[in-house]
């Protein structure tokens, strides 16, 4: 099994991996920060036109195996 880290997306490195569940199967891509919104952007690995805005403080899970 893999060993999930709770984090912060504001906390997260750009360009890190991260789950928004422990239970999740979708993977999404830390990217830049959207001024206009005041979101981080997650963009989802296996679908390039997809992608998610985050509050900073919204938790995801990195440490997992995919």
């Amino acid at each position: 099994m893999t060993n999930l880290t709770a984090i912060k997306i504001k906390d997260l490195a750009k360009g890190e991996f991260f789950i928004r569940k422990p239970e999740a199967k979708k993977v999404y891509v830390r990217d830049g920060y959207c001024a206009s919104s005041k979101k981080y952007i997650g963009g989802d690995w296996t679908d390039i036109s997809r992608e998610c805005l985050l509050k900073g403080d919204t938790v995801v899970y990195t440490g997992f195996d995919f």
